[in-house]
């Protein structure tokens, strides 16, 4: 006999990057305009005419990119945070016909279980790098060529995973939540239980709460 599941995550996280821009830009930013560098990093469409919000801007310390989200060239991910006031939610998919005003069947509930108490898994992509992208940010000599940037757009909301199918009935102590550091917090990419990887569907229902900004001054006195 088999069993269908789905996992969901609740219930704060977001978008978040990890990107690079040169350091001579980083530099400008963080010595000259520091405090308004996050509402120019989200700005769309950012104004540089005569009378525009940003025309004080050298072109030289522009940034390159039209939306916040394509800097990331080292990160990019919506996942939901991994905190210890957080919890997951593990759905039976058979057994229940039911559906919502939209149409959509209603799984039903299974277990809920906070992930302060969840097996996990962690990696780290900025210890990961490739070699090439960590000499042009950690040099063995001289100036770094490249500076990182965090961006994160922070959501209430609900994070779905993939159905998976086991033989035997849902064993909390099989499953075991993979996660990602991303600055000083961790994020959950994906579950593994027992060998099956469990992807990440994203965010699919979230209410937009604040965004977050800022360049890494780790190599500025």
């Amino acid at each position: 006999m088999s069993y269908t599941y789905k996992i969901s995550a609740q219930n704060i996280g977001g978008e978040r990057v990890i990107g690079t821009i040169p350091s001579e830009v980083a530099v400008y930013w963080l010595e000259n305009h520091y405090n308004d560098f996050e509402e120019y990093y989200f700005s769309e469409g950012r104004d540089y005419d005569s009378d525009g919000r940003w025309n004080h801007i050298p072109e030289e310390y522009r940034l390159k990119f039209d939306h916040w989200y394509e800097n990331n060239d080292i990160f990019h991910g919506d996942d939901c945070e991994f905190s210890d006031s957080q919890w997951i939610e593990v759905c039976a998919v058979e057994g229940n016909e039911q559906k919502n005003i939209y149409g959509e069947r209603i799984y039903q509930d299974v277990v809920e279980i906070k992930h302060k108490k969840l097996k996990s898994k962690n990696t780290n992509v900025m210890e990961d790098l490739n070699p090439e992208m960590r000499q042009k940010l950690y040099p063995d000599h001289g100036e770094p060529e490249l500076h990182v940037v965090y961006g994160q757009r922070i959501f209430k909301g609900n994070w779905e995973f993939e159905k998976f199918t086991i033989d035997h009935k849902f064993d909390a102590a099989k499953l075991t939540v993979l996660t990602e550091t991303w600055a000083e917090e961790k994020v959950i990419t994906g579950f593994m239980y027992e060998d099956k990887h469990i992807k990440s569907e994203g965010c699919t229902d979230g209410d937009h709460k604040w965004d977050r900004a800022w360049i890494d001054d780790y190599l500025l006195d």
